[in-house]
C-alpha cells in the first residue's frame, strides 16, 4: 500500500501538528522543516547543521513530534541522536500518536531508555 505520497492528503501534517509546526515558539525560535522521502529524513541532520553553519550558531536542543511515534518520530530521534550525541532532545508525545496506542507506548519507552526526555 502506498504511504504518504507528495502531494496527497496523506502526505500533509494533520491540522494541529501543522499549525504547531509553523507557530513561533520562545522556546524554539529557529525551526528547520524538512521535508522527509521515507519514515527517517536522511538529510536532516545535514539540513540543521548547514542552518547552523550559516548562523554561526549552535543547537540547544532538539523537539521532536510528530504523526507516527512508532515508525517516523522514533527514526528521525534516533537520526539526530546519532549525529548530534551530547545534544538534548525532547520528545513532545502530546504531539504525536502511534499505530496503535500500544505502538505509541512501546516507541515512547524505547525513546526514554535512549535518554530522549519524554514531554507530555
Amino acid at each position: 500500500m502506498e504511504h504518504c505520497l507528495r502531494g496527497t492528503q496523506g502526505w500533509q501534517l494533520v491540522p494541529e501538528v501543522d499549525a504547531v509546526a509553523r507557530e513561533h515558539d520562545p522556546a524554539c525560535p529557529a525551526k528547520v522543516l524538512v521535508e522527509k522521502p521515507t519514515f527517517g529524513a536522511s538529510d536532516l541532520p545535514a539540513a540543521i547543521q548547514k542552518f547552523l553553519t550559516e548562523k554561526g550558531t549552535t543547537v540547544e536542543k532538539f523537539r521532536v513530534y510528530g504523526v507516527c511515534t512508532d515508525i517516523c518520530v522514533i527514526s528521525n530521534a534516533m537520526l539526530l541522536r546519532a549525529f548530534f550525541p551530547e545534544t538534548p532532545i525532547e520528545i513532545l508525545a502530546g504531539l504525536c500518536a502511534g499505530v496503535s496506542p500500544q505502538a505509541h507506548e512501546t516507541a515512547l519507552k524505547a525513546m526514554g531508555a535512549c535518554q530522549f526526555d519524554l514531554l507530555d
